[in-house]
């Protein structure tokens, strides 16, 4: 649900900052913000419809996106540009696109220790059946 909420106000303020630019920005500013509509759009895919053809087709290509870690550093990163943009309303969207990108982070991290801590125990079964 977190990440549903983020992917929604992620690409709201992304398209609130496109109709908001103005004409002194610079092209890379521009360019920022068209990474963030797709970016934000891609998100939206992948929490609105996480079985779909489309989410299916975007986690075989970025497979990062496939697991908490990889998609929470995806996360994090949004979060810094938003939180870079220096509007307040996507400064405030760029903060809680941090916390779900630490809360991914560190819930690929515990599901990859886990893992590690099975697969030494299945080394250890293994170990003690061939004695």
């Amino acid at each position: 649900i977190l990440a549903f909420i983020a992917a929604i106000i992620a690409f709201v303020f992304s398209l609130v900052s496109a109709s908001h630019v103005p004409l002194y920005r610079t092209p890379i500013n521009y360019c920022v913000i068209v990474f963030l509509i797709v970016a934000s759009a891609l998100m939206l895919v992948l929490e609105i419809f996480p079985g779909s053809r489309a989410s299916k087709s975007v986690i075989e290509d970025a497979k990062f996106l496939g697991d908490f870690f990889g998609r929470g550093w995806f996360y994090l990163s949004l979060g810094l540009f938003y939180l870079c943009s220096g509007h307040v309303v996507c400064i405030i969207a760029g903060i809680y696109l941090l916390v779900v990108g630490v809360i991914f982070v560190t819930l690929g991290a515990i599901e990859h220790e886990q893992a590690r801590q099975a697969e030494k125990g299945a080394v250890y079964e293994k170990d003690d059946n061939t004695i």
